[in-house]
């Protein structure tokens, strides 16, 4: 497998070359102003049939709303996606086949590290100590119930989605 690492916005990524691009946790970086440019330029680099990979938060999500992601991480990330919203944004250019979409709750493989970091930045001291009690749940080994929980209700803090260049 060859990689490469670009700037999907400066540099000239080409056309046709490519049977995958991802990107994680990228897409809700880029200015609204450019996210159709992006888009484009990702779709003409993809060989036919190629797929485009990516994660993002996932904004309607539960887990997104609970611990308050539009308020823990501005200026950051300048785009706020939802599920819904993405779906209908691929459908509408009507050049993706859209494969596949899963959830995924990054922030507890990393749980202590997250925990800390939104327990520090978070609005409220309501939400600082409910992640306090979250931290300390995790730190004990409890919350492999509720990951399993959340994968099997198909909530998760980030989305990915699996597209296709038709």
């Amino acid at each position: 497998v060859k990689t490469i690492v670009c700037d999907f916005i400066n540099d000239d990524i080409g056309l046709n070359n490519y049977d995958l691009i991802s990107m994680w946790e990228v897409i809700e970086h880029i200015h609204p102003s450019k996210l159709d440019e992006v888009m484009k330029k990702i779709y003409n680099a993809l060989k036919p049939g190629g797929s485009f990979i990516f994660s993002t938060p996932n904004y309607s999500d539960p887990v997104c709303k609970a611990f308050d992601f539009f308020a823990m991480v501005p200026p950051f990330h300048l785009l706020c996606f939802s599920k819904n919203w993405l779906v209908k944004y691929f459908k509408g250019k009507k050049c993706w086949d859209i494969v596949d979409i899963k959830s995924n709750n990054d922030f507890y493989n990393d749980g202590v590290m997250w925990f800390e970091y939104l327990s520090k930045t978070a609005p409220s001291f309501q939400l600082k100590s409910f992640l306090e009690l979250l931290k300390n749940y995790y730190e004990e080994g409890h919350l492999n119930h509720m990951k399993e929980f959340l994968s099997k209700k198909d909530f998760g803090s980030e989305i990915i989605f699996t597209l296709r260049k038709i």
